[in-house]
């Protein structure tokens, strides 16, 4: 299967066990792909807008961390205490040969993450928000999870912004006093050489109450 093929696969799954099993099978070719044939910055922006806001001392999960793209720029950049959250079995087995990661975690965004409340000091999303991913009643459970006065920093894809609930739910979030916005990224490319139209921004949250 060709990587193009590969994406709309993985993309007309159908719900969550599906979506993880998919993603577990494309787990071993996805970095070749996903870099090299549509060229993805996405982690890479996100990691150096958050390396602006981030203490280097921060507990910090990558959530949707795949096979660690992300994780590896943030330990490039002098994080240490990274922590893996992903649906897919597969693709976390491939980020845990990084060696970059404390501990892995299974769970799917939309439903309870089996993590205590106020586990973590920030929270770093690069790529999860975009068309049949993750739900934004995530957003929930993502702010659970970080400790008062902790960042919450993810991309989301500018189309799926627009045309789904995400900005309501952001702004409800934002009416209750749970968390304060930062910063909003200009729009960038976040598949270039495959999808030249297909823009993202990134959002970058302190959160006040859980």
């Amino acid at each position: 299967m060709k990587p193009e093929e590969r994406v709309q696969w993985v993309y007309q799954a159908e719900g969550s066990e599906d979506l993880a099993g998919r993603y577990s099978e494309w787990a071993r070719d996805y970095e070749r792909d996903i870099q090299q044939v549509f060229g993805y910055v996405v982690p890479d922006v996100t990691v150096e807008i958050a390396s602006e806001y981030l203490r280097l001392n921060d507990k910090i999960l990558d959530v949707g961390a795949g096979t660690g793209l992300a994780g590896v720029l943030l330990n490039r950049a002098g994080f240490r205490s990274l922590y893996a959250l992903d649906m897919s079995r597969g693709m976390l087995d491939e980020a845990e040969k990084k060696g970059i990661y404390r501990e892995l975690y299974e769970g799917t965004l939309g439903e309870r993450i089996e993590l205590e409340t106020q586990s973590f000091d920030a929270i770093v999303a690069a790529g999860v928000f975009g068309p049949r991913q993750a739900p934004s009643s995530g957003f929930g459970e993502l702010i659970r999870l970080t400790r008062p006065n902790g960042m919450l920093v993810f991309s989301i894809q500018l189309q799926h912004y627009k045309e789904s609930d995400i900005r309501q739910v952001l702004d409800s979030h934002t009416r209750a006093g749970r968390w304060i916005l930062e910063k909003v990224s200009e729009s960038f490319q976040g598949l270039p050489r495959a999808e030249p139209d297909i823009l993202y921004r990134i959002w970058v949250y302190r959160v006040v109450k859980n």
